[in-house]
């Protein structure tokens, strides 16, 4: 993941985390079935 933080006028605006929820879900030990509708 990472992490991106805003400033502006030496305060934070705004703060955003991004990370890859298909490997969160995989170390975690889920998985997609094939007849989930997000590979349709």
């Amino acid at each position: 993941g990472t992490c991106a933080s805003f400033v502006e006028n030496g305060k934070v605006v705004t703060h955003r985390e991004y990370f890859d929820q298909l490997e969160l879900y995989t170390q975690l030990g889920l998985h997609l079935s094939k007849d989930d509708p997000a590979h349709a």
